[in-house]
């Protein structure tokens, strides 16, 4: 809801004629004397006051108020800026719509839902609105009702619009989608959509699963101068994905990447000298890669 302020500005450096004590020009102090000024529930101050070291004070109800701090004027003014420039407070709208496929038809099933908050003040005069568009051509801002498919009746209160509906998707992509919006007086605003539907497989097409985050952990078994390494990703192995291994003996180093695969071997005949594997998983289409390296450290004696 749009906030709207009236500000008035008091005359600046006023000189003669002097009128009634009031420095004022004539012919505005006359009209003000009989057309008091009124902005909205309460009168605006019509007389000033003597000037009292240079700032004017205002006659309210016949009563001289004190000198006014010269920086209220600008308070006044900011405040009111402040205002002007606030975006009014969106109404809780929302929608949401499921598409199926008919049996032996080339029509599609729309089951529809729409929400809409009225203002707290003012009229409200609203109906529900579908309209349908290949999924590679999204929905717009605004509706378009030569892509409409359901209209819904007017509503003057707060509530929810539901639609179930079949239409034909002919002239459409093979993916379509539908778009809901709700209409109020001359405008329209989009509020939900439907998730794409492919008219081939007959299936909505569902977004992918958000991937997970994983940590990944090494551990080493030694056994006299053999040592098996093993490297899991959220405790599991076998999981697919590709992983950054680092292999250190002193200031040796060497470094791969390798498919997890759960498969590791024994290194035997290892030499003597302190060890570490670390290794990271670099993440795939359902896991994020980990944030950081596990590291093990073991030790191969050297009386082997």
């Amino acid at each position: 809801m749009a906030v709207a302020a009236d500000v008035v500005l008091g005359p600046v450096g006023l000189t003669e004629p002097r009128i009634s004590n009031h420095y004022l020009p004539q012919d505005l102090a006359a009209r003000i004397e009989k057309h008091p000024i009124r902005r909205g529930r309460y009168p605006l101050p019509t007389r000033l006051c003597h000037v009292r070291n240079g700032i004017d004070s205002m006659r309210l109800g016949g009563v001289c108020s004190a000198p006014m701090n010269p920086r209220l004027p600008f308070l006044g003014v900011l405040a009111a800026l402040v205002l002007l420039v606030i975006p009014a407070t969106a109404h809780a709208d929302s929608g949401g719509a499921t598409v199926k496929a008919l049996p032996e038809s080339e029509e599609l099933q729309v089951h529809a839902e729409i929400h809409h908050e009225c203002p707290s003040e003012g009229d409200c005069y609203w109906f529900g609105q579908a309209t349908a568009y290949s999924a590679s051509a999204g929905c717009p801002v605004v509706a378009d009702s030569s892509h409409g498919v359901w209209s819904g009746e007017v509503k003057s209160i707060t509530g929810y619009a539901f639609a179930n509906f079949a239409f034909s998707p002919y002239g459409l992509g093979s993916e379509i989608v539908v778009c809901l919006y709700v209409d109020e007086g001359a405008e329209s605003t989009l509020v939900g959509q439907s998730h794409p539907f492919n008219r081939i497989t007959g299936r909505e097409v569902l977004p992918p699963p958000p991937r997970a985050p994983t940590t990944t952990t090494v551990r080493v078994t030694v056994r006299g101068c053999s040592f098996l390494p093993r490297v899991y990703v959220n405790g599991k192995t076998e999981i697919g994905g590709d992983v950054k291994q680092v292999y250190r003996r002193g200031r040796e180093r060497s470094e791969s990447v390798v498919r997890e695969a759960g498969a590791y071997k024994w290194a035997h005949h290892a030499p003597p000298g302190n060890y570490s594997i670390s290794a990271r998983y670099l993440g795939d289409s359902r896991l994020l890669p980990s944030p950081k390296f596990g590291t093990a450290f073991f030790t191969i004696s050297k009386r082997c």
